[in-house]
This record gives structure tokens, sequence and C-alpha cells, in this order.
């Protein structure tokens, strides 16, 4: 995956004697970085990949019954990756018939983990 970078800052060349002991703001500053998250950048796209994405969207949005409004990052790196291989085997997105979800199961298992 494509992660964004951040600024690295160098590792400090100096350390005093106690050091596990004693706070040392230049090393603390570069640990401190090294626990920054790091988000992950959105794959590339073209125009044949957004029209799949937004169809990818609105089904899933009919199969769940609800007003899906678009994909996380990771969502959008599965079809990035599998998109190609899914349209070249079964030629669309829209390969499962929406009448043989079984809705009303996923609705009730759904409502029941939000209740506990």
């Amino acid at each position: 995956m494509n992660f964004t970078r951040q600024a690295q800052i160098a590792v400090p060349e100096e350390r005093i004697s106690d050091w596990q002991y004693q706070h040392d703001e230049v090393w603390s500053t570069f640990y401190g970085t090294l626990n920054q998250e790091i988000e992950a950048a959105e794959p590339k796209t073209n125009q044949v990949m957004q029209v799949l994405v937004k169809d990818f969207i609105r089904r899933g949005s009919e199969m769940s019954n609800s007003d899906q409004e678009g994909l996380t990052t990771y969502w959008r790196w599965i079809l990035a990756i599998y998109g190609p291989q899914i349209l070249d085997q079964l030629g669309t997105f829209r390969f499962l018939i929406t009448d043989l979800v079984p809705l009303q199961l996923i609705v009730h298992k759904y409502r029941q983990q939000n209740n506990e």
C-alpha cells in the first residue's frame, strides 16, 4: 500500500549517561515521531474506476437499505487491487443477486450488536 510520508527526524548522535532515567528532550522528540499515526493514502484512480466505485457504493446502499455516502480508504484499496480481477471474471461489481441476501437477518443481527 501507499502510505503518506511524514518528515523523519534524524537519530540523535549523543546520549547522556543516564538516558534511561533522565528526561532527554532530543530523544523524547525522536521517539515521539515513531509513535505518530500514519494515514493511508488514497489509491490512484481513473474515470472508469470512479464510475464503478460510485456504482459499488450505490449497490451497498441498496443492499443495506441505508444511505451510504462513500468508502473508507481501506475499501478503496480493496477495489483498486481486486476490482480488475472481479471485473475480468464477473464483468461487474453487481454480481450478487440482492433477492438472495437475507436483509432481515442482517438487520436483526446488526441491531442486536448495537443494543449490547
